[in-house]
């Protein structure tokens, strides 16, 4: 994968492509590098103003602290593709995706 400093970038598709990476590469990667990918991708959420991505890297970040390395990092990286993937950053688009995120946990 490509060092967060030289993909860290404002632009929402950058991020889409990064996300997309780290969903497909988290199972290979050694625990210090997923760790370090999921704090720059925080970094370039934020950057973009894509709050709700930011915030659950945010959660994926905190579970890989616990020493998490299963089934729940995999579904948070499912969350979070689904929430960066349509591209849409509004605030119409946060509200349903919020919503659906919560149904999917419980259900």
């Amino acid at each position: 994968m490509t060092p967060a400093s030289v993909t860290d970038s404002p632009d929402p598709v950058s991020l889409v492509e990064r996300v997309s990476m780290l969903a497909f590469q988290a199972d290979s990667m050694p625990l210090a590098m997923l760790a370090t990918e999921v704090d720059g991708a925080r970094h370039a959420a934020i950057a973009c103003g894509h709050f709700q991505g930011a915030a659950i890297l945010q959660a994926i970040s905190a579970a890989l602290e616990r020493g998490e390395r299963s089934v729940l990092i995999g579904a948070w990286l499912d969350v979070l593709r689904s929430a960066v993937l349509p591209g849409r950053f509004d605030l119409r688009s946060r509200d349903s995706h919020i919503s659906s995120s919560a149904f999917q946990r419980i259900g």
